[in-house]
């Protein structure tokens, strides 16, 4: 009898093991920092969401998931990219880099010389395809030629940023 409770001892242990390394294996929690969208990975890491097209890496704030409810109205063809100088914050600074960075058509401009770092000033009544970064709470707004967006711009410029790269 007391060889039998000798025994159990050590299968029970075996026993624990196996289904630990196997619950290990097949089992528990997926790995959260990776994702698939389409037929792109993506991995969350400290710097954002990390992702290759054509060889080239990209990071973005928010995944192709976290953005597929966002609305906007915008042409990403012949695309100038314009704000107010005295606007400028990191907001517009990140989003104006981020889509004049993904393709040479995206034009950037000014709405007045002051401070402006390109030659290229810009207005609404010119025929030409304006988005329009600026301060302020508005999401987005149409006039004349120029797209406004503000309140969330980031979103804004990820989501169209991931249409001109054939993500979304």
């Amino acid at each position: 009898m007391k060889s039998k409770n000798k025994l159990w001892m050590p299968i029970l242990i075996v026993v624990i093991m196996i289904s630990s390394t196997l619950g290990f294996m097949y089992g528990g929690d997926q790995d959260s920092s990776i994702l698939k969208y389409g037929e792109y990975t993506f991995t969350n890491t400290n710097e954002g969401w990390i992702f290759f097209v054509n060889g080239n890496k990209y990071v973005f704030n928010y995944s192709p998931g976290e953005l597929i409810n966002v609305q906007y109205n915008i042409s990403k063809d012949n695309l100038y990219l314009s704000y107010y100088p005295s606007d400028i914050d990191n907001n517009i600074a990140y989003s104006i880099d981020l889509l004049s960075s993904i393709s040479n058509s995206e034009t950037i401009a000014c709405f007045e010389r002051n401070n402006c770092i390109t030659e290229e000033i810009i207005d609404c009544q010119q025929n030409k395809n304006i988005l329009a970064f600026i301060k302020g709470n508005e999401n987005l707004y149409k006039e004349d030629y120029c797209t406004f967006i503000s309140k969330d711009m980031v979103k804004i410029s990820e989501r169209l940023a991931y249409e001109i790269l054939g993500v979304m």
